[in-house]
């Protein structure tokens, strides 16, 4: 996630002129007023010709801090794609980055979307599973994914329907600071709903380590609330006797015990994490015992 992406009230669009040959979806970039990742974003996706032409939402800093701006860009790229009339969209953070090696995924995520139109919500082109995921069994896509449960939004393509309901969240108050990170709060609410999610495997898309991410403080209580999910999920799989959510759950065991610890030794406080990973862990559990995917590809 960009972290350090803010809000302001008067957010300004900036055009790339780039010619283009991916049809359909618009491409919209997030980025804030100083970013360090932004011209290294621009230079590497300047050769990215099927993003066509790339708005870029830039903005101040967000006086509620980098979650609450990054939540609220994500809303105001959802909200500017539908003013412009877009079928679909391309949403991209400005740390993220493409594996040239991987370039040709562009005609199949542009022939996936077309074809499905508005009956699919978010096709995630990276990030992390948190829940199963299994083929949609069509040979022109042998890299779409069906998903019930994802986190980290750095790269992403939403259908009209996924963005509306992109458009309609609502920013949660500070006393649930834990909801306020957007791939949260978009995984807990089911804002895009499990039934019309989809991702790209192997990913298409990363997203580049910086201050205040992968060796931040932010991404380590991340992390920590995610491993502790996996703990309770794992505990609720077992009264429940779900042998496949269990086994998809169990590697998250080692990571809860380090975040324990963590949280052990004033990394964070053990009632917020334990009142958070509960909500979390039921999430995923949802996610793992949901409808069998194959009903729906």
């Amino acid at each position: 996630m960009l972290l350090a992406l803010v809000f302001a009230a008067a957010m300004h669009a900036q055009r790339t002129s780039a010619a283009g040959v991916f049809p359909g979806p618009c491409a919209v970039a997030l980025t804030v007023s100083g970013s360090g990742s932004f011209e290294t974003f621009m230079r590497e996706t300047a050769s990215v010709e099927e993003l066509g032409e790339m708005t870029v939402l830039s903005s101040e800093r967000d006086p509620e801090g980098g979650q609450a701006g990054c939540f609220r860009a994500h809303v105001a790229a959802a909200q500017w794609a539908l003013a412009r009339g877009c079928t679909a969209a391309v949403v991209l953070e400005d740390d993220a980055y493409f594996r040239p090696a991987l370039s040709e995924r562009w005609s199949e995520i542009s022939e996936f979307v077309l074809e499905r139109g508005d009956s699919f919500d978010v096709l995630w082109l990276g990030g992390l599973p948190a829940g199963p995921t299994e083929s949609v069994r069509d040979p022109r896509f042998p890299h779409v994914r069906s998903t019930t449960g994802h986190l980290l939004t750095h790269a992403y393509v939403a259908s009209a329907a996924g963005l509306r309901r992109l458009a309609a969240m609502t920013l949660p108050s500070a006393s649930h600071a834990d909801e306020r990170s957007v791939d949260v709060f978009i995984l807990l609410h089911e804002v895009l709903r499990w039934d019309r999610s989809f991702e790209l495997s192997p990913p298409l898309a990363f997203q580049r380590a910086h201050a205040g991410s992968a060796s931040g403080a932010g991404a380590r209580r991340k992390w920590v609330q995610l491993s502790g999910s996996y703990v309770v999920g794992m505990l609720i799989a077992t009264r429940a006797h779900v042998g496949g959510c269990l086994a998809g759950l169990w590697p998250g065991g080692v990571a809860g015990a380090m975040g324990i610890q963590l949280a052990l030794r004033g990394e964070n406080s053990i009632v917020d994490e334990t009142r958070f990973t509960g909500k979390l862990g039921a999430a995923l559990l949802r996610a793992c015992t949901a409808a069998p995917l194959r009903s729906r590809v």
